[in-house]
């Protein structure tokens, strides 16, 4: 009975309060310096921060008790505690039960997916019949200065075989080595207007897109650039008009469409504003990643390198995360099945859908500076037979179903939107049930005679603890 006295007294609950604030304090500059995903990793999705909660709302529960706090004469103090108490169960149901992720929508587009905020981690086992036999998906943390271990056991023909993350390599970029047992690969280099550059990697059978042009190597889908491979030599053509350049001579030559042109180092490929140069080809190569530092080149994608291994058998597989991909994924082949390893945000498709009729980006008088963006939008939802027309802009957030539609960012082209979601009513409703308690108890002191407030004098300043700190101050 002593403990628990000790537990849920006054001072514990002073001692809580001080952790929590430090760690709020922390929380902030970790965020200030190494970004929000930083601060939720090391601090607000930490066990320990999880304890001093509890450990705050045991206590304030216990002095409710054993106070009496429930009397008359202290009802003021018993809100004051009843306001913290449900402010922190609001906050721990937003965290195991709500729901936080985006929406990106494109002028006269209607939209029902978004992405959730959390990333999650996992792997599909398929056999040749493309049936899923397992899988797993966990959530996964990916900070500027921590991230999560992953290792699972997969079971392949009754062996079995570790799934291990071996190594993340940030600010990565593909490079192509020969291989004996490697694939005609071929680097491009893909530049427009001398302003945005990308580096396209393709082996045979990829399609990728750049620019809003895609490249296609051996692809049986069609693309706007085709790359072949002919006699250990590389070609490229295009259903439009090639403009080949050496760069020493500088002479420049045109190209009729779908005529292939032989990929050479030095030359620079010419379609529309577009540029291509080549950077690597190999008929024996393998795909692997580099660091690239920062203040040299931002390429906008993380290396996630997975080990798959079982006795002296292995496989490696690269997993790309890029900039503005919701989910990246990668494959490889063992005993007749595919193993698909994916990276990135769960998709949640929405009861009712919105749509966006206008972006409106507003700027300064006399400046491209955006003084601020809203997002004309309407929603949809068929089955109730609702069209709601809305204006969301800062502040000003739609709100249907539980769910809470906030302007967070827009598209480069200003053609399209990006919106935050919420859906956490009930942990909402309790924290600001608690926030109205806390006004409520603030508002009741002032007015209560009873109330500390109004009975404090000197006397209450002749404790022990004056007494020692004066002279110290002194």
């Amino acid at each position: 009975m002593k403990y628990l006295k000790f537990l849920f007294s006054p001072l514990v609950m002073g001692v809580l309060f001080i952790l929590f604030a430090v760690a709020m304090a922390v929380a902030t500059f970790l965020e200030n310096d190494f970004g929000s995903a930083a601060a939720y990793s090391m601090v607000y999705n930490t066990r320990w921060f999880e304890l001093i909660l509890l450990l705050l709302a045991s206590n304030l529960v216990g002095q409710l008790v054993i106070l009496r706090l429930f009397r008359r004469d202290k009802l003021t103090i018993a809100l004051f505690h009843l306001s913290f108490i449900l402010m922190i169960t609001g906050a721990g149901i937003t965290r195991y039960f709500g729901w936080e992720g985006s929406i990106h929508i494109r002028e006269g587009e209607e939209q029902q997916q978004c992405f959730s905020t959390e990333k999650y981690i996992g792997y599909s086992l398929k056999d040749n019949n493309g049936t899923i036999v397992t899988s797993h998906s966990e959530k996964y943390s990916l900070t500027s200065v921590s991230a999560d271990n992953f290792k699972k056991t997969i079971k392949i023909n009754n062996r079995e075989y570790e799934l291990v993350l071996a190594k993340i390599i940030p600010n990565a970029s593909e490079s192509v080595s020969d291989s004996p047992d490697g694939e005609p690969v071929v680097s491009l280099l893909v530049t427009k207007n001398m302003v945005s550059t990308e580096t396209l990697t393709l082996k045979m059978g990829d399609i990728k897109t750049s620019n809003g042009i895609s490249f296609g190597f051996a692809s049986p889908h069609p693309a706007d650039v085709t790359v072949s491979v002919d006699s250990g030599k590389f070609f490229i053509s295009s259903g439009f008009n090639l403009g080949v350049m050496s760069m020493m001579t500088q002479a420049l030559t045109s190209t009729a469409p779908g005529k292939p042109v032989e990929l050479k180092k030095m030359q620079v490929l010419t379609l529309d504003d577009i540029r291509i140069v080549t950077q690597q080809m190999s008929s024996a190569g393998v795909i692997k990643a580099v660091a690239v530092k920062p203040e040299e080149q931002t390429t906008g994608q993380n290396a996630f390198i997975f080990h798959l291994v079982s006795g002296n058998k292995s496989e490696t597989v690269y997993l790309w995360d890029r900039e503005g991909e919701k989910v990246a994924s990668a494959a490889c082949e063992l005993d007749g099945n595919r193993v698909e390893i994916s990276y990135g945000s769960r998709l949640t498709t929405l009861p009712f859908s919105i749509k966006l009729n206008d972006f409106i980006l507003e700027r300064y008088p006399g400046s491209t500076s955006p003084s601020g963006y809203k997002s004309d939008v309407i929603l949809l939802d068929k089955a109730e037979n609702v069209e709601k027309p809305f204006m969301i802009f800062m502040n000003n957030i739609l709100k249907y179903k539980g769910y809470r539609f906030y302007q967070s960012s827009f598209d480069r082209d200003e053609k399209g939107t990006i919106l935050s979601v919420n859906h956490d009513m009930s942990g909402m409703m309790v924290t600001y049930t608690g926030y109205a308690l806390l006004f409520l108890f603030i508002f009741l002191s002032l007015i209560n005679k009873n109330a500390l407030f109004h009975n404090i004098n000197d006397g209450y300043w002749s404790c022990e603890i004056r007494k020692r700190v004066q002279p110290i101050l002194v």
